[in-house]
């Protein structure tokens, strides 16, 4: 511990005794910490490290020695609170320093998914060193009349497919399952189709297999498909196909009149809508104190139009001025374009998981000479 007045400091033992010295909040008296090592003894070749916010995604930390970290310290402005570490176990660092080796270390991202959908995304960006700002800006809710949802429950045993385009659309589909008395038993015998890998996960966690998923993770992957499927129409005697789609009150109509344009029996039902939520103040005060704003995650259309209804223009400016803006996929990224804004990142694939290894490599490439 130092102190303004060293006097009850024992340097000289200090100096000459113990082998690593660690001085807590030493940053303000650094000069004198290793001035008075010296004076005592220790050689000023002796390495220090100096690490602030260690082990968190606002770590920093620098190399040098008795006779030079102060100096390195002012140039780098590193403030407190911070630690000093004094002695040889220093040299050990480089090796041993896989927390820093983290692509994202020191990364700012904001995240707008809502807080149900958000973990997965939060959660791998943070392993890979992000500091990750939650700021959700929709929210989902069931209808306010739930009558035509209900009578597709209890009437699912006369479809022949059921449609999921998104994991809140299986979660809140399910959701009513429960909440009329049934269970998952009211998939058997239907054959299930879905579009990406996060959906397919949700139907995995009800201990249901996709009978299909499109490689291409958007609507225009399952008509694709199911164009190829009605093309051998043998396989349904040449009956009608029915098709049973759970949806979002404010999807895009695309698939549901693909569908019908093929000849398919579509019974559309919404299971959920989305709504813009009142803005989170901690969040916003978060994004204002952040000494910089690196990245923004965008995941759907209404993310990108919320959030510019939710922000106050000077965030709005900051995105636009220092930002990475990334996209899960193309109908995102041109909403993206049509605010005037450039879309950065965006995974050929339209999954979480690609979309942080996007996030990575961009910050990766950006740091090569």
């Amino acid at each position: 511990r130092s102190r303004e007045n060293d006097a009850d400091v024992d340097w000289e033992g200090l100096s000459k005794g113990v082998g690593t010295l660690v001085f807590l909040m030493g940053i303000k008296n650094l000069h004198k910490i290793t001035e008075n090592l010296i004076r005592f003894g220790r050689p000023p070749e002796t390495p220090v490290a100096v690490i602030r916010w260690g082990t968190t995604p606002e770590h920093t930390s620098i190399d040098g020695t008795l006779k030079d970290i102060a100096i390195k310290v002012r140039e780098r402005g590193i403030r407190p609170p911070a630690i000093v570490v004094v002695g040889e176990v220093v040299a050990l660092r480089k090796g041993l320093s896989w927390f820093e080796k983290r692509p994202l270390l020191g990364r700012s991202i904001i995240i707008t998914r809502p807080r149900a959908m958000s973990y997965e995304l939060f959660s791998m960006l943070e392993a890979i060193g992000a500091r990750c700002i939650s700021f959700p800006v929709i929210e989902q809710k069931f209808p306010d009349d739930t009558l035509t949802l209900d009578e597709s429950i209890k009437n699912i045993g006369k479809y022949n497919w059921v449609l999921f385009t998104s994991q809140n659309a299986v979660r809140f589909f399910y959701e009513r399952v429960r909440q009329i008395g049934k269970d998952v038993r009211v998939f058997g015998g239907l054959k299930v189709a879905c579009v990406g890998s996060a959906t397919a996960n949700e139907l995995n966690k009800l201990g249901i297999t996709p009978d299909l998923m499109p490689e291409r993770f958007q609507q225009e992957g399952l008509i694709e498909e199911f164009k190829a499927l009605i093309s051998s129409k043998a396989a349904y005697n040449g009956t009608k196909i029915s098709v049973l789609y759970p949806r979002a009150k404010e999807v895009r109509p695309l698939l549901e009149e693909a569908l019908k344009g093929m000849g398919l029996d579509v019974k559309s039902v919404i299971c959920y809508e989305t709504f813009c939520p009142q803005p989170n103040k901690d969040a916003l005060e978060e994004i204002k104190r952040a000494s910089s704003i690196d990245c923004i995650t965008f995941t759907s259309s209404s993310t990108v139009k919320n959030f510019f209804s939710l922000c106050p223009p000077e965030i709005k400016e900051r995105i636009k001025e220092e930002a990475k803006i990334a996209s899960l996929g193309p109908v995102t990224k041109k909403t993206i374009e049509e605010y005037g804004l450039k879309c950065h990142i965006m995974p050929k694939t339209a999954a979480i998981k690609a979309l942080v290894k996007e996030i990575e490599m961009s910050f990766y490439n950006s740091l090569q000479p």
